[in-house]
């Protein structure tokens, strides 16, 4: 009895599986997107970017770790 209930359940609302699938599919679709157009840039070119990433991120966050410095004073 049970169990028809839950195939009853089931078959209404779906599967948690299933939705969750549903929820990360368009994510993982432009993960691989970028990773297609990752595979066209050479080495050289990923450092160039990574170290103008990591200096944006420092301007990015320099007054919050300007605010961590005064605080420990």
């Amino acid at each position: 009895m049970i169990g028809s209930v839950g195939k009853v359940v089931t078959k209404l609302f779906g599967k948690k599986s299933d939705k969750d699938i549903k929820a990360v599919l368009p994510l993982v679709k432009q993960i691989l997107a970028e990773q297609e157009k990752l595979k066209l840039v050479s080495n050289d070119e990923l450092r160039e970017n990574s170290n103008k990433f990591r200096t944006e991120i420092k301007a990015y966050i320099k007054a919050e770790e300007n605010q961590i410095a005064e605080i420990k004073v």
